[in-house]
């Protein structure tokens, strides 16, 4: 019963904070956010320049394990379609990456990535976007070509200002 009583109340959130919004000119919106699936979690700031181009920085790392992993990056989005509280955007990314695997030597990587993702708001100043794309990666005599996180979709959430 309790699981019903959750997905009831859950739908009804999600119902009504689709519904209940209008698309707005997000222009000068400056956004906080935490992003996982690059090499390492990140923290950014989004900023909005015009209605539907937004410039992204970020930085992460990940110490302990088999590896550190440090990042910085940037990324450009142009919104390509709005529906009410949804934006779908391309993206272009630039980003590199130092990374020190246990035993091993430690190596720096710049990694190019385009590729498109949804960012929906849930309230007016808080959003959660999902992106999948290519990334071509390359440093220390090593080249390679894939998909963002291999295989699985950076996430992230945005709390903007």
């Amino acid at each position: 019963m309790k699981k019903i009583i959750v997905f009831l109340a859950l739908f009804t959130f999600c119902a009504i904070s689709v519904f209940a919004q209008d698309n707005y000119d997000m222009t000068g919106n400056l956004g906080i956010g935490y992003t996982s699936g690059l090499s390492a979690p990140a923290i950014g700031v989004k900023y909005w320049v015009a209605e539907a181009t937004a410039f992204e920085v970020y930085t992460g790392f990940k110490a302990g394990g088999n590896e550190d992993v440090f990042l910085i990056g940037g990324k450009v989005s142009q919104v390509i379609k709005t529906y009410k509280s949804l934006n779908l955007y391309a993206a272009g990314s630039l980003e590199a990456d130092y990374h020190k695997p246990e035993n091993e030597e430690q190596s720096t990587k710049c990694i190019i990535g385009g590729g498109v993702g949804v960012e929906w708001f849930v309230l007016n100043n808080l959003s959660l976007a999902a992106e999948v794309g290519l990334r071509l990666s390359g440093g220390d005599g090593k080249t390679s070509f894939g998909t963002f996180a291999d295989g699985v979709p950076s996430v992230s959430v945005k709390f903007y200002l």
